[in-house]
């Protein structure tokens, strides 16, 4: 792929560890993505104001601004996810 073709997805998750194991997942596919990664919605929307992100994941379920207040200011390329991670075991294997 060209640069210039490469998708740009955000993934958002209040766990840092999801995030982490997204990333890795990404990374390890040997796919020509390029990820960016927001700890919440606020920083997540300030991203989504100053990139362009052909998809957005997100943690339907976090404490500040979820799924919901990302998807309803960018409805066009957000989609949700619900993660079942709890502090003892994460759901994403790296």
């Amino acid at each position: 792929m060209h640069s210039h073709s490469r998708k740009h997805i955000l993934v958002v998750d209040d766990q840092e560890q999801i995030l982490s194991y997204v990333k890795k997942i990404f990374d390890r596919s040997k796919t020509d993505y390029r990820i960016a990664t927001a700890p919440n919605g606020f920083v997540a929307i300030g991203l989504l104001m100053q990139q362009r992100f052909d998809l957005v994941l997100t943690d339907w379920h976090m404490a500040d601004y979820g799924w919901l207040g990302v998807g309803r200011n960018y409805p066009h390329n957000a989609a949700g996810y619900a993660n079942s991670v709890d502090d003892r075991q994460p759901s994403i294997e790296p």
